[in-house]
C-alpha cells in the first residue's frame, strides 16, 4: 500500500492508495488523473494548514486521537468537523468531497490525513496556535503517494507558492519524513 504524505509544521499528511498496477496506457492515463486528484487535494490541505491555525490544531488534535491504530484522520472526518469549525467554505467542501468521491470509486482507500510527529510532539494537537503565532513556522509540504519511488524511498515535495500555485520544492526522503 502506498501513502501520500503531507507534511505540515514538522508533520505528515498523507492519503492512503492502494499499489499501481501497470498493464496499460489507459491505467497509467487514469493514474495520472488519480495523482492530479490528490494533488488537488494536497493543494487544499496545505493552503489551509499555512493560513489557518484553528485547522491546523484540529487537524493535529484528531490524529492525536489515533482512532485507527496511527496518527491520522480521514478526509470525510475534516469535512464533517468543518460545519463546526469553518475552515472551509461552501465550495470548497463540494470540491473536496467530490475529489474524494472520485478517489474512492478508483477503488483506492479512504483519503486519510497522517501526521506522524505527533508521536514526538503531542504539544501540537492541544497548543493554543492562535495564541503561539511566534513559534518558529514551516513551510507544509506535500508529498503524493502516486509518485513515491520505493527504491529510493523518496518522493517530490510541494509548496504552495504565495500566487497560489503548487510547486515542486525539494525531495522528500524517509529521515525527513
Amino acid at each position: 500500500m502506498k501513502t501520500l504524505v503531507l507534511l505540515c509544521s514538522l508533520a505528515t499528511i498523507s492519503f492512503v492508495a492502494c499499489k499501481k498496477s501497470n498493464t496499460g496506457e489507459s491505467q497509467d492515463f487514469a493514474m495520472i488523473d488519480v495523482t492530479k486528484k490528490y494533488k488537488d487535494i494536497a493543494f487544499v490541505i496545505i493552503s489551509t494548514a499555512k493560513t489557518n491555525d484553528n485547522f491546523r490544531t484540529i487537524a493535529y488534535s484528531e490524529c492525536n486521537k489515533q482512532k485507527y491504530g496511527d496518527y491520522y484522520i480521514k478526509l470525510k472526518e475534516l469535512i464533517t468537523l468543518n460545519a463546526t469549525h469553518k475552515y472551509w467554505d461552501s465550495a470548497t467542501v463540494t470540491k473536496l468531497s467530490y475529489l474524494e468521491k472520485a478517489i474512492t470509486e478508483t477503488k483506492r482507500n479512504d483519503v486519510t490525513i497522517f501526521i506522524p510527529s505527533i508521536e514526538k510532539h503531542p504539544e501540537k494537537a492541544t497548543q493554543n496556535r492562535n495564541q503561539s503565532r511566534t513559534e518558529a513556522y514551516e513551510e507544509p509540504i506535500a508529498v503524493i503517494a502516486t509518485e513515491y519511488d520505493n527504491p529510493t524511498q523518496t518522493s517530490p515535495g510541494y509548496i504552495v507558492e504565495s500566487n497560489g500555485v503548487l510547486t515542486f520544492y525539494q525531495t522528500i526522503n524517509e529521515t525527513f519524513a
